[in-house]
């Protein structure tokens, strides 16, 4: 590639958990990326997945595990080699704007919580309420690619320089649009309250705990026995009983959640922010990202319609549908209390 301007990799700011502050620098390692290529290709599977947690030691996954590889493999290849840049997303979900506000392909990440919550089966969640959510809208981030790619490219051509200097950036929501996860789940219930989802099973409330063992109880008491109170009247009934294999995966899908929701790091943008700020005049309307333009509260709104639309297929205009619904269950707590 004679003529490349610039070579972009779609990193994670989750890649260096083990700083509490991660700054849009390149951090070493102790791990050898070549070295980690040669026993993921030589070890079976069985031996290879009880090696993993230990050779992946404070990682929590091997998501998070492999692109800190890839950063260092860039870093040795890369480095005075080849004009490069890399670009650490935090947690992606639901557009802000485009292609359509609230756009979302997946149950990942918060949406999942967002959908089992509305649903009224997910009741207890493991997390510090008072710990800063992370996220960030998926066109934002795309912008966000697009934008600090065309500055770092426009540097790199000016300043010889830093030609061949592996520059990074955080797109994090860092004194952005900081919510806490307390906040969240505000935000969750009122917008399902107004924007109900159909066939709501209980009525949407969640509670949060950093205790586990509170947690665990209320695992048992608002998600097991309820399952397998309704999987019983549906076995009865003739028809297949599934609720109790859905408590399960979202069980196991908070826990798989626990490390990123039960710690927060800072994750310094400062050098994305100001790659955004320095866009053409022209650019600002397709390009320029004001954090006023995004309300939480707004941005949660069209991302209930957009989970609505697109991953339970529920037409927006059969909105009354949901809400009659919603207030039947209403009226029913009300008749038992």
């Amino acid at each position: 590639m004679k003529h490349l301007e610039l070579l972009v990799h779609i990193s994670t700011t989750y890649c260096h958990t083990d700083k509490q502050i991660i700054e849009e620098k390149i951090y070493p390692t102790e791990i050898d990326w070549k070295q980690s290529i040669n026993i993921a290709e030589s070890l079976d599977s069985h031996t290879l997945n009880i090696f993993a947690s230990h050779y992946m030691n404070s990682f929590p996954n091997s998501y998070t595990f492999t692109k800190r590889l890839s950063e260092d493999l860039l870093t040795e290849l890369c480095s005075g080699r080849i004009p490069t840049v890399i670009i650490r997303p935090s947690i992606v979900i639901s557009t802000a704007d485009e292609p359509m506000p609230g756009w979302i392909d997946n149950f990942n990440g918060p949406v999942g919580l967002l959908c089992a919550c509305g649903k009224g089966i997910l009741r207890s969640l493991y997390t510090d309420p008072d710990l800063i959510a992370d996220y960030i809208p998926v066109d934002m981030a795309v912008k966000g690619i697009i934008g600090v790619t065309w500055l770092d490219a426009l540097e790199k051509n000016q300043d010889n320089s830093k030609q061949l200097q592996i520059s990074v950036f955080n797109a994090s929501n860092n004194n952005v649009n900081s919510i806490t996860y307390r906040e969240l789940m505000a935000i969750g219930d009122k917008v399902t309250k107004y924007y109900p989802f159909h066939n709501t099973l209980w009525l949407p409330q969640m509670t949060i705990t950093k205790f586990y063992i509170l947690h665990y109880i209320r695992i048992i008491f608002f998600h097991v026995i309820p399952a397998l109170f309704i999987d019983g009247l549906l076995k009865m009934a003739g028809k297949k009983f599934r609720l109790l294999k859905i408590q399960r995966k979202i069980f196991i899908a908070n826990m798989a959640l626990h490390y990123f929701i039960t710690q927060t790091w800072t994750f310094k943008n400062d050098k994305a922010l100001r790659a955004l700020k320095m866009l053409l005049p022209s650019d600002y309307k397709d390009f320029y990202l004001d954090p006023k333009d995004h309300e939480p509260y707004l941005y949660f709104i069209n991302a209930t319609m957009g989970v609505k639309k697109y991953l339970f297929k529920e037409d927006p205009k059969d909105l009354d549908i949901g809400k009659k619904h919603y207030f039947r269950l209403v009226l029913n707590i009300r008749c038992v209390f």
